[in-house]
């Protein structure tokens, strides 16, 4: 409802950037578009439902991982488990806390940024192991290169050809 909606962004926007959709078409519009840090979602929306709208945006490579929490007014066990299921996140019945809320957003945001840590992290080691490879393939080159060209020095001194003259290599 649009009374709900205006109710979510004055209560979020204190602390975070709130861009908002007047329908669940609009909102997979958005998401994708924007790529937000985390969505909320109904159940029940005009033109898409929320359940259709996760489904869309797991499916999709830029929204993949964007951490959901549905709102609804349907807390019945079923519903929960078919949220979940398709990869809803946290599942809040209304009336909710706007407390609990908070702590769900906060929560999901920190998970999320420990995620994209990790991955960061794994990708940097998979850089060092690349790069330590990569030095040591132009490394075996390199070391065979300077004991051929010492082994020619020692047969040009042993040949006469380097007499007189310091160590050349």
């Amino acid at each position: 409802s649009p009374e709900l909606l205006a109710y979510l962004e004055a209560e979020l926007a204190r602390d975070y950037a709130v861009t908002t959709a007047s329908d669940g078409e609009d909102g997979l519009a958005r998401a994708r578009a924007e790529r937000p840090d985390l969505v909320i979602t109904d159940l029940m929306m005009p033109r898409r439902d929320g359940l259709s709208m996760v489904r869309e945006l797991r499916a999709d490579p830029r929204t993949r991982d964007v951490p959901i929490v549905m709102l609804t007014a349907r807390g019945n066990l079923g519903d929960r488990v078919s949220a979940r299921e398709r990869g809803v996140d946290a599942y809040l019945p209304k009336p909710f806390s706007p407390v609990e809320l908070h702590a769900i957003v906060r929560n999901r945001l920190k998970s999320r940024a420990r995620q994209q840590d990790a991955v960061h992290d794994d990708r940097i080691a998979s850089l060092s192991v690349m790069a330590a490879g990569v030095a040591h393939e132009i490394q075996n080159p390199l070391g065979f290169v300077i004991t051929a060209l010492f082994e020619i020095e020692e047969d040009l001194r042993l040949a006469g050809h380097l007499d007189g003259l310091g160590p050349v290599i």
